[in-house]
């Protein structure tokens, strides 16, 4: 999965997923500080086993980003 965001100064960011039930699927630090501009972080998902509606959180010092899914079983 990929989570674009427009970084305006370099910064950490936290990726978190929750299910249709607000239960957090994946809540993880992105390890490497990010540069400013336009980045994708990209990462390997295993918990969502389940099709269903999920929310994707990524936030960082300067932005909150939000966004619905929705997997196919």
């Amino acid at each position: 999965m990929s989570v674009s965001v427009h970084l305006p100064a370099g910064t950490r960011a936290r990726l978190r997923i929750d299910d249709s039930r607000g239960r957090s699927v994946v809540d993880r630090q992105v390890r490497k500080r990010a540069v400013a501009g336009k980045r994708t972080l990209k990462c390997v998902i295993r918990n969502i086993r389940a099709g269903g509606v999920y929310t994707v959180r990524l936030e960082t010092a300067h932005e909150k980003v939000l966004q619905k899914i929705i997997v196919d079983p």
